[in-house]
């Protein structure tokens, strides 16, 4: 599809572009070209409308609908879809010699090779990240999308809960025939052992199809669990956490725990930045940090079993694990 697999894509909004019909050209009604002044590009509109006999001193809103689409779209062809498509030919990787456009201006700056990172984000205030219309989101080819396992294809299993989805492929052997359940068990087997991976770390609520940058820091280290877990053997590694639990319920909680026990257990070591009173109650050693936040804290008040911290004076954190406790 256009997003290239992404899902989604980036379309020129219109209402950025013209934010206030009322000004003229020169006033800076269309905003990418701000206002007159004796940069190039303001020049090639000027040379432009004089070509096509547009007043540019004329509101936006009152120019006659031809004018106002030479100025955003050009005279030389290219393609005036707002969608932004990186493999469409029409938009030319360089300054052609004359005005453009606006839009196809904006498109050419965004996808050249030649645009500068600091141009390309400024390019970015005239747009939005929509789903991709070819593939409607799924970040799949149509073709993709035709086949069906129990009258579901992948994108709508992409969009299930992972607790729901974990239901729905244990279901599923119910659904085949024999034939197709001896095929499968291998295959189903292992979709259901790396769902429960990503179940145990409290992740039960996400789908397949979540973006991984709308993720939590929590979240990601999670994720990062559950592939660790996913392939765990008999190895010394050093796992360091900043507040995983944040977010989580208790029960949630608990299946953390238990997954750090495992990796515990396989002769890794881990290591937990962390405030909530059911991991550090759990800790073979704890290093109490304070004796406050901020400029107030950063000293070694405790250290020590949970038992131990509990029995330091000084320790804010001990007094409160031993009404916990």
């Amino acid at each position: 599809p256009a997003c290239k697999g992404l899902g989604n894509i980036y379309a020129i909004n219109m209402e950025s572009v013209l934010p206030d019909t009322s000004k003229t050209v020169k006033e800076g009604g269309i905003a990418p070209l701000g206002e007159e002044r004796n940069a190039s590009v303001f020049q090639q509109v000027i040379q432009f409308a004089k070509k096509h006999k547009i007043n540019l001193d004329k509101p936006v809103k009152d120019l006659p609908e031809k004018q106002l689409d030479l100025l955003l779209f050009g005279d030389q062809g290219i393609n005036p879809a707002l969608e932004v498509d990186a493999t469409d030919e029409t938009i030319p990787q360089e300054f052609t010699g004359s005005y453009e456009g606006i839009i196809p201006m904006l498109k050419r700056w965004f996808t050249s090779t030649n645009s500068t990172e600091v141009l390309r984000e400024w390019v970015e205030k005239y747009m939005d990240l929509a789903p991709c219309t070819t593939c409607n989101g799924t970040r799949l080819r149509k073709e993709s999308l035709w086949f069906k396992v129990n009258e579901k294809n992948i994108a709508f299993l992409n969009e299930m809960h992972l607790d729901d989805l974990q239901e729905w492929f244990k279901k599923l052997p119910a659904k085949l025939d024999k034939k197709d359940t001896q095929i499968a068990s291998g295959i189903l087997k292992e979709i259901d052992d790396r769902i429960s991976f990503l179940m145990n770390v409290g992740l039960s609520y996400l789908s397949l199809s979540r973006p991984s940058k709308s993720l939590s820091g929590g979240e990601s280290q999670r994720l990062k669990i559950a592939k660790e877990l996913s392939q765990i053997t008999q190895k010394s590694t050093v796992y360091i956490l900043d507040e995983p639990t944040t977010g989580l319920h208790f029960k949630e909680i608990e299946l953390l725990l238990a997954v750090l026990h495992k990796l515990i257990e396989a002769g890794g070591s881990v290591i937990v930045v962390e405030h909530n009173l059911d991991v550090i109650k759990n800790a073979d050693y704890v290093i109490d940090m304070g004796p406050e936040a901020g400029d107030k804290g950063g000293n070694i008040v405790a250290i020590g079993t949970p038992e131990q911290i509990m029995d330091a004076k000084k320790s804010l954190t001990g007094q409160y694990l031993k009404k916990y406790l």
